[in-house]
């Protein structure tokens, strides 16, 4: 399965924004979209990859801020 994202900055006011991410799931055949819309796993297995990527992915763009600054 892919996991597509799009990241998108969008400003807030003057001196802040805000960090947006949208993803969804590519799944390689119909059966398996049959079976992951039947049992609602498609929906668990996004929040998890969430959860985990998303934590690190923020953690990362921090950490490499903080060199700068």
């Amino acid at each position: 399965m892919g996991v597509p994202w799009e990241m998108q900055i969008r400003p807030v006011s003057e001196n802040t924004c805000e960090f947006v991410c949208m993803f969804g799931i590519d799944y390689p055949n119909w059966l398996l979209k049959t079976v992951f819309s039947l049992y609602g796993l498609g929906g668990l297995f996004l929040q998890k990859h969430l959860k985990k990527e998303g934590i690190a992915f923020a953690k990362d763009i921090e950490n490499k801020f903080k060199k700068y600054n």
